[in-house]
């Protein structure tokens, strides 16, 4: 891919000149701060990821931890 102020395009000669595709990576993003509502109510998931409305006897999935319920 060729990319320029007027726009982008595609070339496909240099991949047989072994010209590959490198990922460019970077620690930058765009996220500034997280915070997380301890209020809300607990998201509750079945092994198989069904959402639940209440724990259900066996194995519940309670804000990401695994939980038994006998």
């Amino acid at each position: 891919m060729l990319f320029y102020a007027g726009g982008n395009d595609m070339e496909g000669r240099n991949r047989f000149n072994g010209m590959l595709i490198r990922p460019v990576t970077s620690d930058a993003t765009a996220i500034d701060n997280v915070t997380i509502d301890k209020s809300a109510a607990p998201t509750i998931y079945s092994l198989s990821g069904q959402r639940l409305s209440a724990p259900q006897k066996g194995v519940n999935v309670i804000d990401g931890k695994k939980v038994v319920v006998k």
